[in-house]
């Protein structure tokens, strides 16, 4: 399994680089954008697209490593009530779920691809073509379904090797 986290951690890892990065930049930019107001009166050209489209691509280009992390908000007030199988049973239902639905989000928009690159659709105001946002996009969520794949796998090889009184933790190491 280390060989397969391996596989999944590099890319996830290098993705979250770029997500802080682009957090960085729209924190800079919306700074920017602030002080060009107050001083000059006069916003700076495109920071509201710069901020969507860098803060969309930031979240999904952080939710591999997120996931590989275990690092997603999580409520447990009932799963802690439940017994260990129970727990198993419920983690691995949200997983296929979770799966299931960025595995559908991802299909979708491939679909819409097509039908962006023949109306031409561009974003509003620098004119990059909507298809480099949707293959980002396609990109961080399909590795997120890889990861959680992976954490899938990595939790029933736990669950089968512990004894029983130990709980199973959600993150893949």
């Amino acid at each position: 399994m280390k060989l397969f986290k391996n596989i999944f951690e590099r890319p996830a890892a290098f993705l979250e680089y770029i997500a802080c990065a682009l957090l960085a930049v729209c924190a800079l930019i919306t700074l920017a954008n602030v002080v060009m107001r107050l001083v000059f009166r006069s916003p700076v050209y495109g920071a509201v697209e710069m901020i969507q489209y860098g803060v969309l691509l930031a979240v999904c280009f952080g939710l591999p490593s997120c996931t590989m992390h275990g690092g997603h908000a999580r409520v447990t007030l009932v799963a802690d009530a439940l017994p260990r199988t129970a727990k198993a049973v419920l983690s691995a239902a949200v997983d296929v779920v979770s799966i299931a639905l960025f595995s559908v989000i991802s299909y979708k928009l491939f679909g819409s691809v097509a039908s962006v690159l023949k109306n031409g659709r561009t974003t509003e105001v620098f004119k990059v073509p909507y298809q480099f946002v949707y293959y980002a996009i396609i990109a961080g969520l399909i590795l997120m379904v890889l990861v959680l794949i992976y954490c899938m796998v990595c939790e029933f090889i736990r669950l089968k090797d512990e004894p029983s009184g130990v709980p199973a933790d959600k993150t893949a190491e």
